[in-house]
């Protein structure tokens, strides 16, 4: 968590000093809408707008990794049940075999 939190203020930092540096008016074009507008807006909408959208795609593929983790948790839940009955059925069956039969085997001549 501090690496990224170091990370994210010095990346501010050089943007800040990138915008107070360009602080002319310059023409914004975007769809329909003409404008006059401060570098320093726009740059610093420009990183906001990212910012944003770098948030909701994280936390869209947080949201997936989270579906994707609780399936596989039930998943676990289920084979595990299985596998519980399944040696219950193989205790079942070697407590039904007769004890004194000799388990075959094979002899090499």
């Amino acid at each position: 968590m501090m690496p990224y939190l170091i990370f994210t203020l010095c990346l501010s930092v050089l943007v800040a000093m990138f915008a107070v540096q360009n602080a002319l008016m310059v023409p914004v074009s975007f769809l329909l809408w003409n404008f006059q507008s401060s570098l320093v807006l726009v740059i610093i909408g420009s990183v906001a707008i990212g910012a944003f959208w770098a948030f909701l795609l994280t936390m869209w593929w947080r949201f997936k990794q989270g579906r994707k983790l609780k399936q596989c948790e039930q998943e676990i839940k289920r084979l595990t049940a299985r596998l519980a009955e399944q040696d219950l059925l193989l205790a079942k069956a070697a407590a039904q075999r007769p004890s004194d039969a000799a388990p075959v085997s094979k002899t090499v001549e």
